[in-house]
């Protein structure tokens, strides 16, 4: 019986390691660890080979530099799965500005959690940016849940009540085409 024990939790390891990696039609170009509520979520952030699409992007806009990151964990199968966050922020000058911090998870794309304008609050604990957009960022702050099921009419779902979330990110931002 003992020997069991042992050759289980391998085999069982084993899986669990190979069920976090990506299928072979996306490849890694960053990292996420992401606690939310006291739950860690380990999250990649992809780059679909199949369709030439990274989940991270820089574009030029009213003079600053714009990026948007979505990292995800894996799901079984081996492709992208939720929870999903999304971060997006401009930069100027080397300081960045978060714009919006949204996790989807089973409550789907209409009812995220989010730190931005209209919920929550938070921000960049620290951040370093290169001259070859490699990111290194931590942050934190509380998140409220909000209902978009009417997008002209946002606004926080009932019985929203703040959610601790603090992470880390680092990732290699394609230039922009």
């Amino acid at each position: 019986m003992r020997a069991f024990i042992p050759a289980t939790l391998a085999f069982l390891l084993a899986n669990l390691a190979q069920a976090q990696d990506l299928a072979p039609r996306w490849e890694s170009i960053g990292e996420m660890t992401v606690t939310l509520d006291g739950t860690e979520y380990e999250m990649v952030i992809p780059y679909d080979t199949q369709k030439d699409r990274a989940h991270a992007s820089e574009r030029v806009m009213i003079g600053n530099r714009t990026f948007n990151v979505l990292g995800s964990v894996v799901a079984p199968e081996g492709k992208p799965g939720k929870p999903q966050l999304q971060l997006t922020f401009f930069v100027n000058k080397g300081v960045p500005n978060l714009l919006s911090m949204e996790i989807y998870d089973d409550q789907g794309f209409r009812k995220p959690l989010m730190i931005g304008p209209d919920a929550g609050k938070g921000g960049f604990t620290s951040f370093e940016i290169t001259a070859e957009n490699e990111i290194t960022a931590s942050f934190a702050g509380e998140m409220l849940r909000m209902d978009n099921s009417d997008p002209a009419n946002p606004h926080l779902a009932e019985g929203a009540a703040p959610r601790a979330i603090e992470g880390r990110i680092r990732v290699s931002v394609p230039p922009p085409k």
